[in-house]
């Protein structure tokens, strides 16, 4: 990011001497606290009611989890909402719809309690499978 929108006015340039990025784990900032989070959620919606913050937060998440599981295998990285989604759904194409209406939620979200908790029922199981294999 540095290297496009850093200005050097005088002397030497910074942005010379940071080395080259590169894919790793860290990478992995969803990744790691899938449980957490996963669990941590129901207590925000219960007690914050800003129902619609509180979905997009969660359904980019798992989006972005997702994601992260193959960013070691497919070398690339991103934050962007629409790449992390068909990564995700190429690489767990059983689970195509489900992801698919995570991202919808993610940039559209809503203060329906039940659409949110079926996505998480549908993809809990893969998220924290995920998490146990970056542990690994």
């Amino acid at each position: 990011m540095l290297a496009h929108n850093g200005h050097t006015i005088f002397g030497s340039d910074p942005l010379l001497e940071l080395p080259e990025p590169r894919i790793g784990p860290h990478c992995y900032a969803h990744l790691r606290n899938a449980d957490r989070w996963l669990e941590d959620w129901k207590s925000y919606w219960n007690s914050d009611k800003d129902y619609h913050a509180i979905c997009e937060w969660l359904m980019k998440r798992i989006v972005r989890l997702l994601f992260e599981s193959q960013i070691v295998r497919i070398n690339a990285f991103t934050r962007d909402i629409y790449p992390c989604t068909q990564v995700a759904m190429d690489a767990f194409p059983e689970l195509r719809h489900s992801i698919y209406r995570a991202a919808e939620l993610a940039v559209a979200p809503t203060a329906d309690r039940d659409a949110v908790v079926e996505i998480v029922r549908h993809l809990s199981g893969t998220l924290l499978s995920e998490q146990a294999e970056l542990k690994r």
